[in-house]
């Protein structure tokens, strides 16, 4: 029975990872501009995939997510801009920077739960917003850093007319952030993370020192935001306050609601109905769409408030239960 469960999860992953590597091949059909969103939507995932392992999983609302990719955004322009370092060197300095910074601000704040700890984030990403506006002098303030020079591997120049190498290249960095996320959630940290979810007081009187395993939650989602810092800012060519806003932050949370929370392909999911739907609501109405895509996601929400994953799982279950009934019957 369990080598069943196991080999139909397996399968179940296989034709999702598979769905998502041929994608780039078709796409490239639909043109440049298509191609550009889908490397976005790569982009993004990992930054939806790593905020789920902490709100998903542990249940920490992080409003910081954002702010701690900006950090190893500029980490990453930095080093490339005004010391030379090679891009690729930088992405693993711009994840430990971001990791470095939330292990500081989750020491301070993740003794406060609920609503109290969501604020104290939210009180740092505006601290942080506005270092990065006016601190010009190393960051370049409103304006951002710019030209941050594109990278290069094998002595291919990753410029945006290279764009099917650069989406691979976004997409094994996913594909690896998935596999990582999905070995830590199905370990004994992972199971930590889903009791303190779960129930936080049981938790802890269980002796789980929920303190730490929340800590851990927000180091390595962390870790992962400042990791794709550096990719975007190197793959954009430059890194501004516009980019990490909180309008940016609030698409990767609904990309987690709307996707499903707790779940792996779930935000995956959800951000590309987040990054492809308004694209494509634009060619019906140019005036509206914005309306049309607030409303589809308020049906969404309502119609499977645990997400997209979650819906399809309860028809699952519905259509198994109805098959079950009619083979008694």
């Amino acid at each position: 029975m369990e080598g069943k469960y196991f080999s139909l999860k397996n399968k179940k992953k296989v034709i999702c990872f598979i769905g998502i590597a041929i994608a780039p091949l078709l796409v490239q059909f639909a043109g440049g501009y298509w191609m550009q969103i889908l490397m976005m939507t790569f982009l993004f995932s990992i930054l939806a995939v790593s905020l789920n392992l902490i709100l998903g999983y542990a249940g920490q609302v992080n409003l910081a997510h954002g702010v701690l990719f900006g950090a190893g955004a500029y980490a990453s322009g930095l080093l490339v801009m005004r010391l030379g370092v090679n891009f690729w060197l930088t992405i693993p300095i711009a994840a430990l920077t971001a990791t470095a910074i939330a292990f500081v601000v989750g020491y301070i704040t993740l003794r406060l739960r609920g609503t109290y700890f969501s604020l104290a984030t939210f009180g740092f990403v505006v601290m942080m917003l506005a270092v990065y506006s006016n601190l010009s002098g190393l960051t370049g303030g409103q304006i951002g850093l710019m030209p941050i020079p594109p990278a290069s591997i094998g002595g291919l120049v990753l410029g945006p007319n290279q764009r099917l190498v650069r989406t691979y290249i976004v997409l094994a960095f996913l594909l690896l952030t998935m596999f990582i996320i999905d070995r830590i959630v199905h370990s004994r940290v992972g199971r930590a993370f889903i009791v303190i979810r779960e129930n936080e007081d049981l938790a802890k009187s269980s002796g789980v020192n929920t303190f730490w395993y929340k800590m851990l939650a927000f180091g390595i989602s962390s870790f992962f935001a400042g990791m794709t810092g550096a990719i975007y800012a190197t793959y954009q060519g430059m890194i501004s306050p516009a980019d990490i806003s909180l309008v940016v932050f609030f698409q990767i949370l609904a990309a987690c609601v709307v996707g499903g929370l707790g779940t792996l392909i779930g935000p995956v999911i959800g951000t590309a109905f987040v990054q492809f739907l308004p694209e494509i609501l634009k060619g019906f109405s140019e005036a509206y769409y914005y309306l049309v895509f607030g409303i589809l996601l308020i049906i969404i929400v309502i119609w499977a408030p645990k997400g997209i994953m979650g819906g399809v799982e309860a028809l699952r279950k519905r259509f198994a239960s109805t098959r079950t009934a009619k083979k008694e019957t």
